[in-house]
């Protein structure tokens, strides 16, 4: 197995950021128990957890994320998002099949307690646009990307 892993973040006001993650995994074909997973957990918002077993795969998360102070080290967060992958999945006797893009996008909201360092609620809704259509609401305590 292989995985390669970039994140970066560019400031563009105070409290306003660009967020951006890529994520790429690779393995040998021929077990489908051995492969990468990919879904809305980990790679494109919206897409099922899961169900799809894949021998490589690549995605990347970007988003624009607002935050507004409510009062000392609480901040309520605004974000924009798109999610996007390109994977190849494996039947059920490991071998590799055609590769499938997905998409999507969305917003969400974050209530930031500062004091808590990598924990706050999370709350995003998506749309995804590819390979097949389909609202998704998710809930977290810390962020996507």
């Amino acid at each position: 197995e292989v995985r390669a892993k970039a994140l970066g973040a560019l400031k563009l006001a105070e409290y306003t950021s660009l967020v951006f993650a890529a994520n790429g995994t690779a393995v040998n074909a021929g077990n489908p128990n051995h492969s990468g997973l990919i879904g809305s957990q980990q790679g494109v918002r919206g897409l099922p957890d899961s169900l799809y077993r894949n021998r490589a795969q690549v995605y990347a998360n970007l988003e624009l994320r607002q935050a507004l102070s409510l009062g000392k080290r609480w901040y309520v967060q605004g974000v924009l998002f798109t999610d996007a992958a390109s994977f190849e999945p494996m039947n059920a006797g490991g071998r590799a099949t055609s590769w499938i893009g997905a998409w999507s996008t969305g917003a969400g909201i974050r209530i930031l307690p500062t004091a808590l360092v990598d924990t706050l609620l999370r709350f995003d809704v998506a749309r995804l646009h590819y390979p097949f259509g389909a609202w998704f609401v998710q809930f977290g305590i810390n962020q996507y990307i």
